[in-house]
Order: structure tokens, then sequence, then C-alpha cells
């Protein structure tokens, strides 16, 4: 009987691990598998395996398995372009928003100022009001003074 080596036993059960899990292999998940604690030997199959499978993806299929090449970079190409209008979409909204913003700015701007006038002469109108008040009273009192005489039984 032939007997494998433990680092070749790893390599394998990184394989296996892999196929079986969908997770990258790691020397705590391949220790229980080969039934051997050598981390350095592990780890050494583990990287082995995984330079392995890095460059089967990238010679054979891609970035995705069973996906040919040419559909990768098509789909790649599309989604670059989709990318690159969603981008040019994005950048005139923006711009148009920031448009938008600046004249909002610009009209709140206009709006303070109309409002710091039309506060001004609200003042000056009362201000005006009770000059006017003031004087309709003394006018008032000036008045019944002289009209009293004028009036004998009149008491006011």
């Amino acid at each position: 009987m032939i007997k494998i080596s433990t680092y070749t036993r790893a390599y394998e059960a990184c394989e296996a691990f892999f196929a079986e899990t969908g997770q990258m292999p790691t020397i705590d998940a391949i220790k229980p598998l080969i039934g051997v604690n050598s981390p350095s030997t592990i780890s050494s199959a583990i990287k082995a395996w995984k330079a392995a499978l890095s460059q089967t993806v990238k010679k054979d299929q891609g970035v995705l398995p069973g996906v040919p090449a040419s559909l990768t970079d098509t789909v790649n190409a599309l989604w670059q372009h989709a990318l690159t209008e969603a981008r040019q979409v994005f950048n005139e909204r923006y711009d148009e928003l920031q448009a938008q913003q600046a004249a909002l700015v610009a009209q709140e701007a206009i709006l303070n100022e109309e409002s710091a006038r039309i506060q001004q002469l609200l003042q000056l109108t009362e201000q005006k009001f009770q000059e006017e008040i003031t004087y309709l009273k003394k006018e008032s009192q000036r008045l019944t003074r002289h009209s009293a005489p004028l009036l004998p039984g009149i008491s006011i």
C-alpha cells in the first residue's frame, strides 16, 4: 500500500472541503479531515490549492466557473457602459439640482431684503399713525376747549 503524504492529503482535503461547503479552506477546517496536526504543511497545501484554483479560474473560465470568458467580457462591457450612463445622468441631475439650489438661495436673499423693506415701511407707517393719533387727540382737546363756551348748557 502506498502511503500518501500529509501535504497531498491536505491538498485533496482543500478540494473536497471547497466542493462540499463552497467556503475557502482553513487550517482548522482541514486538520480534522486529514487527521494530522501539521499547520505548516496544511498551510502550504492551502496556499498551493488557492493558487491552482486562481489559475484555473483565470485560464479556463474567467471569473465565473462555467461561463465563457467572452460572455463575461461582454457583460462587463455592458456593465461599464451602464455605469457610464448612470454617472452621466447622475451628474446632469446633480448639476440641475445645484442650479436650482443656487436659484433658491438667490430668491431667498431677495425675499429677505423685501421682508426687511416691508418691516421698515410698517414701522414708518405705525410711527406716522401714532403721530396722527397724537395730533388728533390734541386737536380734539383743543376743539373741545374752544367749543365749551359756545355750548353753555352742555357739559363735555
